[in-house]
């Protein structure tokens, strides 16, 4: 009889240690409905080969909830225009999570992350300015005349595949020796030492001054920076002497790309 009773006291404290355990798990369970992610930046604008930390925080984050994500990328050209290196990805803390971005193409995109578990997910624009390394003429010829007021546009050039930015750089040479010819092809330019070769199929060498008058550099200078003083959280939340340091700097970049603008007017015209 004795025997009968404990087992039978077993069965009932088992069946209540279960019951609480049930209890206890469920009260545990994560509730995914009040989890979010988020991230510090809405869009990321990057040159080719820049990189760039992206920080991730799970919001309402439980105990007990995985931090662990998955990291993919979209974009508007068939190849990706940025990478994601495994090694790149940092766990700061349970809740934040550090993704850094290299670009590796010009083009738009999205940044793709999400939580393996609950599958939350947030996504980041990404912008990646490209240069050309390389242009050519459609015609296969590049001619510099004293005779023509000729202002070379980007239409009447090919860039390198992903290119974005296609504004032109203006150089003009000033002889240190007298020439008649009225129209040179130009081989190679080298600027440091201000020397232009091979006219006309001759072969020749003409040393003189390179002057670089670049209107494209400087548009790209005062457009980043307006851009930057329109932006409410650098003005409100920088320090003071920062966003004045900004204010000047795009006050110098305006002024230099107005004196340009003027200097190239004034030698298409003499």
């Amino acid at each position: 009889m004795t025997k009968i009773f404990r087992n039978v006291l077993i069965s009932i404290c088992g069946a209540f240690a279960f019951l609480f355990a049930g209890i206890f798990f469920s009260g545990c369970k994560v509730d995914y409905s009040k989890i979010s992610l988020v991230s510090n930046v809405s869009s990321v604008e990057l040159e080719v080969g820049e990189t760039a930390d992206v920080v991730f925080t799970i919001k309402n984050y439980k105990k007990g909830f995985s931090n662990k994500i998955s990291v993919g990328s979209r974009s508007d050209e068939t190849e990706s225009i940025f990478e994601v290196p495994s090694s790149s990805i940092k766990y700061l803390k349970n809740d934040q999570v550090r993704v850094t971005i290299k670009a590796i193409a010009g083009g738009h995109g999205q940044l793709h992350v999400k939580t393996l578990e609950g599958k939350k997910e947030c996504f980041v624009d990404v912008s990646v300015t490209q240069y050309s390394t390389s242009m050519s003429s459609r015609d296969g010829l590049s001619y510099v005349s004293n005779d023509t007021n000729f202002t070379p546009s980007p239409s009447m050039f090919d860039f390198d595949l992903h290119t974005t930015y296609t504004k032109l750089s203006h150089f003009y040479f000033s002889s240190r020796v007298d020439f008649d010819e009225k129209a040179f092809k130009i081989d190679s330019i080298d600027e440091e030492n201000g020397t232009l070769r091979g006219f006309d199929g001759t072969g020749g060498e003409l040393v003189g001054d390179i002057i670089r008058y670049d209107v494209a550099k400087l548009e790209k200078e005062v457009e980043r920076s307006q851009k930057k003083l329109g932006n409410e959280k650098f003005v409100n939340n920088a320090p003071e002497k920062v966003v004045e340091a900004e204010r000047q700097k795009a006050t110098e970049w305006q002024q230099k790309l107005a004196a340009a603008k003027e200097r190239l007017q004034s030698l298409q015209q003499a």
